[in-house]
């Protein structure tokens, strides 16, 4: 999976690399820690796991949290509101970012955000 979004970044990440990238140094992040976790219990280090486990805690709100508000975002995706901030960034990566957008429509089959007034 993380092979298929590093070959289709570009064509993916219409909204900027941000995101992936950020999401993806949590998730290393997460995975060191849960090393150090398995370590400590493994040898008994009571102050290293409960050190551990609070920021695995912390990680875990901050994912549910994350997840609550895609949840928002897919159940609210065509009221006005979510589809004029997808048309704003879509705008604004036209005019920074043409190739982008350019490669990003031929991978999708589409010529733009809004097909026939109403956005796909």
């Amino acid at each position: 999976i993380v092979a298929f979004f590093v070959g289709y970044i570009e064509q993916l990440t219409v909204f900027g690399a941000g995101l992936f990238v950020g999401l993806l140094v949590i998730a290393i992040f997460v995975y060191v820690i849960a090393l150090l976790l398995f370590s400590a219990a493994a040898f008994r280090l009571s102050i290293l796991s409960i050190i551990c486990s609070i920021v695995m805690i912390v990680f875990a709100v901050c994912m549910f949290a994350m997840s609550v508000a895609a949840l928002h975002l897919v159940v609210n995706r065509e009221t006005d509101s979510v589809v004029e901030v997808f048309a704003e960034q879509w705008q604004k990566q036209a005019r920074e970012n043409p190739s982008r957008i350019c490669s990003l429509q031929s991978f999708l089959g589409c010529s733009g955000y809004y097909y026939g007034g109403v956005p796909t």
